[in-house]
C-alpha cells in the first residue's frame, strides 16, 4: 500500500489507550505536505515530506470580487477574464461564497430534519467545519469551502494537490454545479 502523493502534517491533541491495546487519537491538521519518498519501518508507512503551499496568486481575490460585482453579474460562473489569456477564466469568488453559504445552510437544515446517529454525525461535521474565513484570505477560504462539500477520494486528492488557489476555487465551483446535495 502506498501513501498518496499529498498528506497532512498533524498535531496530536489527545491520545487515549483503549482496553484492547489500540489507541484513540484526536488529531488537528497543521499543513499540507508533498510525499517525496516513502518506505516501511516495523510495518508502518513512513515518508519524507516537503511543505506544499500555494503559488502566489496572479490576482487578489478581493480584486476579482470587485471586478465580478462591477460586471453586473453578467458572465455567469466565471465572470472575470485572465489578463494573459483571453480564453482562460477566473472563478467568481462571490458566486462560490454564495454557494458555500447555501451549502452551509442546507447542512444546518439537514441537522434539524434528522434524528439519532445521523443528527449526531451531521452536528459533528458542522462543528468541524468551523468559521468561514474572509474572502481576502483566498487560500484559507478555498480549503474551508472544500471541507464543506462531500468529495470522493479522487476529488479530495485533486483539491489537496492543487497549488493554485484560483484553480482550487474553479474545481469547487464545478463541484457545486453537480446534482444532489453536495454536503450531506
Amino acid at each position: 500500500m502506498t501513501i498518496p502523493p499529498v498528506a497532512c502534517e498533524c498535531r496530536i491533541e489527545e491520545c487515549e489507550v483503549q482496553p484492547d491495546g489500540r489507541y484513540h487519537l484526536e488529531l488537528v491538521g497543521v499543513r499540507r505536505v508533498a510525499v517525496d519518498r516513502e518506505w516501511e519501518v516495523d510495518g508502518y508507512r513512513v515518508c519524507q515530506p516537503s511543505l506544499l503551499s500555494d503559488a502566489p496568486p496572479e490576482h487578489d481575490l478581493t480584486e476579482l470580487c470587485q471586478a465580478g460585482a462591477g460586471s453586473g453579474g453578467a458572465g455567469g460562473r466565471h465572470a472575470v477574464q485572465h489578463s494573459s489569456s483571453p480564453r482562460a477564466r477566473h472563478p467568481d469568488p462571490q458566486e462560490l461564497e454564495r454557494k458555500t453559504d447555501a451549502a452551509l445552510e442546507a447542512l444546518r437544515r439537514a441537522v434539524q430534519l434528522t434524528t439519532g446517529y445521523e443528527r449526531l454525525r451531521r452536528t459533528s461535521r458542522l462543528q468541524e467545519i468551523g468559521e468561514k474565513p474572509p474572502l481576502r484570505d483566498a487560500e484559507a477560504f478555498s480549503f474551508w469551502a472544500a471541507s464543506l462539500f462531500t468529495l470522493d477520494r479522487h476529488a479530495k486528492l485533486k483539491v489537496l494537490m492543487c497549488t493554485s488557489t484560483e484553480e482550487r476555487l474553479t474545481l469547487l465551483l464545478a463541484r457545486t454545479g453537480m446534482e444532489g446535495c453536495p454536503v450531506c
